[in-house]
């Protein structure tokens, strides 16, 4: 950690600007951010493949054994839940203390 310390305190001196320690700062978590979301991407993809090419049979049903399944909610009452669980969201991600 003291060498990442030591690393900023450079880019900060050799340049002189003090918005160089948080550019530096930001193109490290824009790398992190990348390779996380290509690492996720990936694993996706994996998942995926062994969902419907290598075990395929795994998740299907018997033929034997379909049942019609009645609905529990109706449309309107879906809709109306997807819209208060948004609006609780977007307040939530809003909200700072």
């Amino acid at each position: 950690m003291s060498q990442t310390v030591n690393d900023d305190l450079s880019v900060f001196m050799k340049t002189g600007q003090p918005n160089a320690i948080e550019e530096h700062c930001r193109s490290g978590l824009l790398i992190i951010s990348r390779g996380t979301a290509i690492m996720l991407l990936f694993v996706y993809i994996v998942y995926l493949v062994f969902q419907l090419k290598t075990h395929a049979d795994l998740y299907q049903s018997s033929e034997g054994q379909e049942e019609e399944e009645e609905l529990e909610m109706s449309t309107v009452a879906a809709g109306f839940a997807l819209l208060s669980v948004t609006v609780v969201t977007s307040f939530a991600a809003d909200y700072r203390e």
